[in-house]
C-alpha cells in the first residue's frame, strides 16, 4: 500500500503547531507499515528524506499573507497519480478542496482529518460540495466528527498521539506549588479563568506557549495581580517534558464564550497538550468543551469542571496538592491510558484499519 499525506499548512514557518506536527507524526507512524509520503508546502521545492518517511515540500504560489495559512498551488497534483490512498489534513482548504476533485478523478480513496480553522465562506462553500466526494472522514475526537455527518460519508475517530519516546516520567521531583499550561494564549483558550484561580493559592503558574497577539498578552498580565504566572513562549520537547513531570497539575481550561464575550463554536477538537501531560504521568484538569471529556477521565486520571468556572479550577488544583498520593495515582493512570489508546502507533493502525476497508 502507498500512501500519500497532504498538509496545506505553510510547512517551513517557524510557527509550527499541532496542525503541522499531527500530519507529520502520523505519517511518520504509518511510513513503518507502508510507504508513505508527506506532502507540504514551503518557500522552494525540496525532497526530505526522514527514516522511512519521504517528505515532499512544494513551492506555494502567494498571492498574499493569508496564503501562509492556505497556500495555491497545483504542481503537486502529479504526485496523486502513483499512491493508492490520499490522505488529506485540513478540509475547508483551497489546496484540499483540489487533491479532492483531483484524487476522486484518478479513482483514489480520499480520506480527510480536520484539525479547525476558519477560511473565507467562498471556501466553505466549495468545501461543502465536494465533501461528499471523500470516502471517509478521519476526526480526531467524536466532537470533531460531529462537522462531517451532513456530508452522509463514514465518520471514525482516530484521535491523536503522543510520542511517547520524549513524552515519558522524568526523574524529577514534582513540584507541590507548580501548575502548567501549555498551548498558544489566545482567547477560547481561557487562560484568564486559570490566572484568576491561582491568584490566592501559593502556586506558581507555568505558561507555555507564544501569545496571538501583544494585546492578549496584556490582558494576560494585568489579570495576574500577584504575579503568580511565568511565560515561556517557546521551548524543546525535551525541556517540555520536564516540565510537565515537574507539575503537579496541567490545565487546560478552554470555553465556548471567552472572557471577553466572543463566542468560539469549536474551541478545542482533542487537547493534545492533555495527552502529553498524561505520558509524563501528571494529571490533568480541563474543561467540559469540545473533544476533551473523550480523552480525560473525570476522578481517575484528573478532573472535568465546568468552562468559565475559575473556582472549579482553584478546588481542582488545590485537592491535587494536598493529596500527592492521588495526584501520583492518577498521573500513573493517565499513562497506562495513553500507551494503551494514545501513541502514534495506535493512530496509525487506525487509520491503516479505515484505509484497508476502502481498497
Amino acid at each position: 500500500m502507498k500512501i500519500l499525506h497532504i498538509s496545506p499548512r505553510y510547512f517551513t514557518n517557524k510557527e509550527i503547531g499541532g496542525g503541522e506536527r499531527y500530519p507529520l507524526e502520523l505519517a511518520k507512524a504509518l511510513s513503518k507499515y507502508a510507504e508513505t509520503s508527506l506532502l507540504v508546502f514551503g518557500d522552494k521545492r525540496n525532497t526530505i528524506q526522514t527514516n522511512e518517511l519521504r517528505i515532499e515540500v512544494y513551492p506555494e504560489w502567494g498571492f498574499g499573507r493569508w496564503l501562509k495559512m492556505d497556500p495555491f498551488s497545483i504542481s503537486f497534483l502529479h504526485e496523486l497519480k502513483n499512491t493508492d490512498v490520499v490522505h488529506i489534513h485540513q478540509f475547508r482548504k483551497m489546496i484540499s478542496n483540489i487533491s479532492i476533485l483531483w484524487g476522486r478523478i484518478r479513482g483514489k480513496p480520499i480520506f480527510i482529518t480536520d484539525h479547525g480553522g476558519g477560511d473565507p465562506i467562498s471556501i466553505y462553500l466549495f468545501s461543502f460540495l465536494v465533501g461528499h466526494l471523500a470516502s471517509g472522514f478521519l476526526t480526531v475526537s467524536k466532537f470533531s466528527g460531529k462537522n462531517f455527518l451532513q456530508f452522509n460519508r463514514p465518520v471514525r475517530a482516530i484521535y491523536g498521539g503522543v510520542d511517547v519516546s520524549v513524552f515519558y516520567p522524568r526523574k524529577i521531583e514534582k513540584k507541590e506549588n507548580k501548575v502548567l499550561f501549555v498551548g498558544r494564549l489566545v482567547p477560547h483558550k481561557g487562560c484568564e479563568y486559570l490566572l484568576q484561580a491561582v491568584q490566592d493559592i501559593n502556586v506558581e503558574l507555568h505558561i507555555v506557549g507564544p501569545p496571538s497577539n501583544l494585546k492578549v498578552f496584556s490582558s494576560l498580565k494585568s489579570i495576574d495581580k500577584n504575579r503568580r504566572a511565568k511565560f515561556s513562549f517557546s521551548i524543546s520537547d525535551e525541556d517540555l517534558a520536564k516540565e510537565y513531570s515537574s507539575s503537579i497539575v496541567t490545565v487546560l481550561p478552554s470555553v465556548h464564550i471567552d472572557y471577553y464575550g466572543r463566542f468560539h463554536p469549536i474551541p478545542e477538537l482533542l487537547g493534545l497538550s492533555l495527552l502529553e501531560s498524561m505520558a509524563c504521568g501528571t494529571p490533568v484538569i480541563c474543561t467540559k468543551v469540545g473533544g476533551m471529556p473523550e480523552i480525560v477521565v473525570d476522578g481517575e486520571t484528573g478532573f472535568l469542571v465546568n468552562p468559565n468556572d475559575s473556582f472549579a479550577i482553584k478546588d481542582g488544583i488545590e485537592y491535587l496538592i494536598n493529596n500527592p498520593e492521588e495526584a501520583r495515582r492518577m498521573g500513573e493512570f493517565g499513562r497506562r491510558m495513553v500507551l494503551k489508546n494514545y501513541t502514534w502507533d495506535a493512530v496509525a493502525k487506525r487509520c491503516l484499519a479505515a484505509y484497508k476497508e476502502s481498497l
